[in-house]
């Protein structure tokens, strides 16, 4: 997954470079961008599974209620906020060219940390699924950032929607 992108040359112009059909092109034309593609849309398939999942189990096994769940659930928002900003700043292999992976990895682990807090159960269980939903959130930013970076550097300019459609003038 973090190999170099293939540099695909100009996809032929079909016209409709801002349809969804052209973006899937775009996404799946080469191999590097089809593993990306694909480990985006499963990641996001598994999150939206098991987020609801955890949801039933953190109220019944926890103190939280589903105001304070609410709540909780803002607070990640400074995690996915300081993710894309620590993104390009880490160190060592979290920094380097397995940061992709890495983050990835450390985005899915924190589901197995906010398990842990459900199977711990009470105040004590709480308290290391919030560190597991912190960890998600910021390794997902960081993984994001990375995503997008790897896709705007693989998809040449002359496929981007953005160049053949009208800026309303």
């Amino acid at each position: 997954m973090d190999a170099t992108p293939d540099r695909p040359g100009a996809l032929p112009d079909s016209g409709h470079h801002g349809s969804l059909r052209h973006g899937m092109r775009c996404n799946l034309a080469t191999p590097a961008l089809r593993r990306i593609t694909v480990w985006a849309a499963l990641y996001n398939l598994g999150q939206c599974v098991i987020q609801p999942l955890l949801l039933i189990a953190l109220l019944q096994r926890t103190p939280l209620s589903a105001a304070s769940y609410g709540a909780v659930m803002s607070t990640r928002s400074r995690s996915l906020s300081s993710g894309p900003y620590c993104s390009h700043r880490l160190p060592g292999p979290f920094g380097g060219p397995l940061g992709l992976s890495l983050s990835g990895f450390g985005a899915t682990a924190a589901y197995a940390v906010i398990g842990v807090g459900v199977a711990l159960g009470g105040p004590s269980g709480l308290a290391v699924a919030i560190v597991g939903f912190i960890l998600d959130e910021f390794c997902s930013g960081v993984a994001l950032v990375r995503v997008q970076t790897f896709r705007a550097r693989s998809i040449p300019q002359a496929d981007r929607a953005s160049r053949r459609l009208p800026t309303g003038r």
